[in-house]
């Protein structure tokens, strides 16, 4: 399931995101292309862990607080606001990445919003629903 937003980390520009999300991962974190839009640079960043994604290491970068905004069916403006977002970076030195740049909700944003996923396959219906 993927989901579009804006994300705003704290004092910058909002970035229009498409998150897939994943539930078995760890980590929320949007993906280095995206966050260089708004002038964000791992290189200007804290690394907060090295994770495996498709096979490929991946680098997480502390970006900080940021608020995820989310418009509903009848097109109302939904506000999360998440403290630990992150950005990823391809740990492999000297190569171009062979997989596209992906941004995740992950489960630590399920926990932290206290939001459910709901999936019926058989209708091809997915919604997330926040309490």
């Amino acid at each position: 399931m993927s989901v579009s937003c804006t994300v705003t980390p704290k004092n910058r520009t909002p970035i229009p995101i498409v998150f897939v999300v994943d539930t078995g991962s760890p980590h929320t974190f949007i993906d280095s292309v995206s966050a260089a839009r708004a002038r964000i640079y791992t290189k200007n960043l804290n690394q907060h862990a090295v994770t495996l994604m498709g096979g490929n290491k991946v680098g997480l970068f502390m970006l900080g607080e940021a608020k995820i905004n989310f418009r509903t069916p009848s097109n109302a403006l939904f506000t999360v606001q998440i403290e630990g977002m992150k950005v990823s970076e391809d740990m492999r030195s000297g190569k171009r990445s062979i997989t596209s740049p992906i941004s995740i909700l992950g489960m630590d944003f399920l926990l932290e919003s206290k939001s459910s996923l709901f999936v019926d396959p058989f209708d091809k219906v997915a919604y997330l629903d926040f309490k």
